[in-house]
């Protein structure tokens, strides 16, 4: 993976936000920004289905530059 920059030097502009779905489907979208160039921050969040069942949704953020650390 591609290192992050200094925050200070670095101003990004998301492209793209890909919501909403499964890990194989963001690991595709990231390897892919990766190669192209693209900065990439990725994140999951668990919503709840039905009492004590949860599932997890995977967030992409397609960046035109590699982004600062959070």
């Amino acid at each position: 993976m591609t290192a992050v920059q200094d925050p200070e030097t670095t101003e990004t502009a998301v492209v793209r936000t890909y919501e909403a779905m499964s890990i194989d489907e963001a690991l595709e979208l990231v390897r892919a920004a990766e190669r192209l160039g693209f900065g990439v921050i990725l994140r999951n969040a668990e919503r709840a289905e039905e009492e004590d069942t949860y599932s997890v949704e995977w967030t992409v953020e397609v960046f035109d530059e590699i982004p600062a650390a959070e």
